[in-house]
């Protein structure tokens, strides 16, 4: 077991962790250290959880798997599975836009997440490290979560159009606040913001 990524609930008791190799999310309380029991919850096999967000409430986090192209709610503090949504064969993503066709996984690897509210909905935001790309989802209800939007990121989006590779530009962090969304490519060593609009 190989913690990946970690976040503290708005309870700021609350810990979520992410278990990438084993394909688990943990659970413990700050008010537990040193002393604090893990609590284990087993996703999918081969989803490769990576980044992780909380909603502003605290209901759910959100854990973006990266092995398996796709997205898992996760309820809170109960801590069960509540819905996994695949990008992968969702459609989402553009012919146009990279995906690396090698392997059956890891096609548009979300990486990073994040959680915002704008004009009343909430909605979430991925790095796609293989695709040069943030996606959007309102996730509003997380049981039915909605395409939003995609667009691309890095310099040289341009030169990876329908590409079928590794990406160049393999953006993986990802921030997002106010409608603004900073996005981080650890490959091509460039930060793109894009401004979030809903109409």
């Amino acid at each position: 077991q190989l913690p990946e990524g970690a976040k503290i609930a708005p309870d700021n008791d609350t810990v979520v962790v992410a278990f990438q190799t084993s394909d688990e999310i943990a659970l413990f309380k700050l008010s537990d250290v040193p002393i604090a029991t893990l609590t284990l919850v087993d996703l999918p096999a081969d989803a490769g959880p990576d980044g992780l967000a909380i909603a502003p409430d605290g209901s759910f986090a959100l854990i973006s798997n990266e092995v398996g192209d796709s997205f898992t709610f996760f309820g809170l503090p109960a801590g069960n599975v509540m819905n996994t949504y695949s990008i992968r064969d969702s459609g989402d993503v553009p012919e146009r836009y990279n995906r690396d066709a090698r392997g059956s996984t890891k096609i548009h690897e979300p990486e990073e997440c994040a959680i915002m509210s704008v004009a009343e909905r909430l909605y979430a935001v991925f790095a796609l490290q293989e695709s040069h790309a943030v996606i959007a989802y309102d996730i509003t209800d997380p049981m039915a979560p909605a395409f939003e939007d995609i667009t691309e990121v890095g310099a040289g989006w341009a030169a990876e159009a329908n590409g079928r590779g590794k990406s160049d530009i393999g953006p993986e962090g990802l921030a997002a606040r106010d409608g603004l969304i900073l996005v981080a490519s650890e490959r091509e060593g460039s930060l793109t913001l894009v401004q979030a609009t809903v109409e």
